[in-house]
């Protein structure tokens, strides 16, 4: 075993702050290490992930236009309104 009190004040205190900075530089290490795979992982989310959200998301606006228009239509008698909703959900088919 170390006999640590043998040893002279100012080799404890260097040991001690050497120790402090080698755990320093190995949490710095592992916050490197760490924000790689974060950064790996907001790549995947902007090259793969938010093109297919941004797909489903105008895909479900889409669904929704047609769906108050097909409303309009059932709901309205009047005939130029039932034109307009037709070229609305012609609009919305094409958009999607």
């Amino acid at each position: 075993m170390i006999d640590l009190s043998s040893w002279r004040v100012r080799t404890r205190l260097t040991v001690g702050f050497g120790a402090v900075c080698a755990l320093l530089v190995l949490s710095v290490v592992m916050g490197l290490i760490a924000m790689g795979r974060m950064q790996a992982g907001m790549v995947s989310i902007a090259h793969d992930h938010w093109p297919k959200i941004a797909t489903a998301a105008n895909l479900t606006t889409q669904t929704d236009t047609i769906a108050i228009a097909l409303r309009n239509m059932m709901l309205n008698p009047d005939a130029a309104d039932r034109e307009r909703q037709q070229q609305v959900i012609a609009k919305a088919r094409k958009d999607t």
